[in-house]
């Protein structure tokens, strides 16, 4: 991991074709397991019922009028059979985890307009890829786990949690459990920089800075300091969308060129300039 990461965002919004950000490949054998593991929680959780139904029916049938007539005699004989959820929602939990696993993350470029992410990730049973594309500022980091770590050859790795969480906030969801997206944190980012993940989608978690690099010629040159609290906070991934957006639009103009050149540097500057002010 390396370069500033104003940089890169500037490098990313001169791209006129879609580049995914994110990348992970979900393993069959991973697969396999869950959906293996759910089939055999179901057959336990019937299986159980079954058995405490029969169970609850038979001390029913030699119980005399008092005892039918007693709430408490009805919990103790009737009672076990609801342990059967336990499992059942065990096996649910096992395949909606599964689908919600993203598998590529895309950032897509619009022309004077709010860039977008296409969000991929796999059905739970059949393996279907599943599309689905928002605008960039609908989608946004969950608040109880921090994306940029500083940790690892991507500055993503945890001990603490195996994968981070994005959030759909577009009116338009049906049910709040489609708004949640699992990505794991050993997937593949853009340039190998996690930091790409936290600008795009905000990281309010304080930790290791994602905002400078000591000694970055960047930094010097507009004349910011490196602080090591500095974090990405909704307001400033809003900024930065939206001088991106300001680059984009002229992406007509080679990445290469003089006058892109100068682009790129007043993105870098507007980004620094507007986020360490806020």
């Amino acid at each position: 991991m390396g370069g500033n990461v104003f940089r890169l965002l500037s490098e990313l919004a001169a791209r006129d074709v879609p580049q995914v950000i994110y990348s992970y490949k979900l393993r069959p054998l991973y697969r396999a397991g869950a959906l293996s593991l759910s089939t055999v929680l179901v057959a336990y959780s019937l299986s159980f019922a079954d058995v405490s139904k029969l169970s609850a029916s038979l001390q029913y049938k030699n119980a005399n009028g008092e005892e039918k007539k007693d709430a408490l005699f009805l919990i103790k004989a009737y009672g076990p059979i609801g342990m059967a959820l336990i499992p059942l929602t065990i096996s649910i939990g096992s395949l909606f985890i599964l689908s919600r696993t993203v598998t590529r993350v895309k950032y897509i470029p619009q022309m004077q307009q709010m860039p977008k992410c296409e969000i991929t990730r796999t059905s739970a049973i059949l393996g279907r890829e599943i599309t689905v594309t928002r605008p960039m500022k609908n989608i946004v980091r969950s608040s109880n786990v921090s994306i940029y770590t500083g940790k690892g050859p991507q500055g993503l790795d945890d001990k603490g949690s195996f994968s981070f969480y994005l959030k759909d906030l577009s009116p338009s969801l049906r049910t709040p459990v489609n708004s949640l997206y699992i990505l794991p944190r050993s997937g593949a980012v853009w340039k190998s920089d996690g930091r790409i993940l936290s600008a795009l989608f905000g990281d309010s978690k304080k930790g290791k800075s994602i905002l400078s690099d000591e000694g970055d010629d960047i930094n010097s040159s507009v004349g910011n300091k490196s602080s090591k609290e500095e974090i990405i906070n909704s307001t400033q991934k809003n900024i930065i969308i939206q001088e991106m957006m300001k680059l984009n639009a002229n992406n007509k103009v080679k990445f290469h060129s003089k006058s892109k050149k100068e682009e790129k540097a007043n993105l870098i500057k507007n980004i620094v300039n507007n986020t360490k002010s806020k």
